[in-house]
């Protein structure tokens, strides 16, 4: 029996392989083939989509029981298998087509999926400019003042400031400076400026605050006539350097007393800091004229620490009395504080050398011989940073 032959006069025919990935498809015109092609299946399922239309693939999708089918089931498949770039780039237009009423929230899942996606360090410099202006270019058109902050400090923190020239930096800082011009929170300036300042050095510093302080008289509470030197740093820290001439005391040393023992010439340098807290170094000299100049000698007693050349004092009373008597408000009292270390029962505790009985016994009712001071290889200016 033959089969019915159906003339071929203008129309297309599509011819699909069993497993292949090429169809045919021809061209007929009075019943000849006047174009044949292969093309591939992907492809052509794309075309022949085109002749519908969305309420046609709708309705296909449901009365074929999908009623929840999800696109990238169906196309998916089809753009993994894809190496034609060009191809790609159309299916990407079509579905941005889909989303040209500003849906802002797909838009920037999109960009959130593409950003993970591309690795900017690869990018060259024309590349990753091209980025940044496409993403910068209707960045005006944000009203909520964090976004900025949060790109300008992630732009900031990729920006190499200190290679770029003097103009850029400081086009950056009047900026910045120009947009903190309207600020009135203190805490925030005072901040700015000490993170700044601690680039810069004492010389600038001094020269920058110089205008604000010329009106303001900076002066010294009444000092002990043996006071050497008064310093009061900003942070409100006291240093006093207090002299004792050479002079004799008594020593209590265990269970004995040894009485007018020679002292060499002394310098007491404390540290009180505002909440009351002190510290003491005792520097012995030989020079009647202190200037910074001045050698610093090992103390020749003891319960003073001579490691590293410290001069600290080893006296547990003492911050004990600087609370009892509050040297930080009352620098006639502090002036009492070395003729009360001197008194104080002696012990062997960091005793540089052999016999600390010895010695006392040497100089008992004696004046101290300097001959036998160890010089430190310091100087008065070392300890002082005068």
């Amino acid at each position: 029996m033959q089969a019915l032959q159906i003339p071929r006069q203008d129309e297309t025919l599509i011819r699909l392989p069993r497993g292949g990935l090429l169809a045919t498809v021809e061209e007929w015109s009075n019943e000849l083939v006047v174009k044949s092609e292969r093309i591939r299946v992907d492809k052509l399922i794309f075309s022949l989509l085109d002749i519908l239309d969305s309420e046609e693939l709708k309705n296909y999708f449901v009365h074929s029981g999908q009623k929840k089918f999800s696109l990238l089931d169906v196309f998916g498949p089809l753009i993994k298998e894809s190496s034609d770039d060009k191809e790609l780039y159309e299916v990407f237009d079509h579905f941005m087509e889909r989303f040209k009423q500003a849906d802002e929230e797909v838009m920037l899942k999109f960009f959130s999926i593409f950003s993970k996606k591309i690795n900017l360090a690869s990018l060259n410099e024309v590349g990753l400019n091209s980025l940044l202006s496409d993403i910068l270019r209707e960045v005006k058109q944000l009203t909520d003042a964090q976004y900025y902050d949060k790109l300008l400090i992630t732009l900031l923190e990729n920006v190499k400031i200190s290679n770029q020239s003097e103009y850029f930096q400081q086009e950056i800082f009047s900026t910045l400076m120009n947009s903190t011009a309207r600020q009135t929170d203190d805490p925030l300036m005072k901040g700015m400026f000490g993170a700044l300042s601690k680039h810069l050095s004492p010389s600038v510093r001094r020269e920058l605050l110089a205008p604000f302080l010329s009106q303001h008289t900076i002066s010294s509470p009444l000092l002990p006539k043996n006071c050497l030197l008064y310093q009061e740093g900003a942070d409100g820290r006291r240093i006093v350097a207090l002299e004792t001439e050479k002079q004799m005391f008594n020593v209590q040393f265990g269970s004995t007393l040894y009485e007018k023992v020679g002292y060499p010439k002394l310098i007491f340098l404390f540290s009180v800091n505002t909440n009351g807290a002190i510290r003491l170094k005792v520097l012995t000299v030989k020079d009647t004229i202190i200037s910074k100049d001045s050698k610093v000698y090992y103390y020749p007693y003891s319960n003073v620490q001579y490691e590293e050349r410290s001069m600290e004092a080893c006296w547990p009373e003492l911050n004990r009395l600087a609370n009892e008597r509050d040297f930080y408000n009352n620098l006639t009292t502090l002036s009492t504080l070395p003729y009360l270390f001197l008194n104080s029962p002696s012990n062997n505790d960091l005793f540089k050398y052999t016999n600390l009985r010895e010695r006392l016994m040497n100089f008992e009712g004696q004046s101290f011989d300097d001959s036998i001071l160890e010089d430190t290889g310091l100087t008065i200016s070392d300890y002082m940073k005068i």
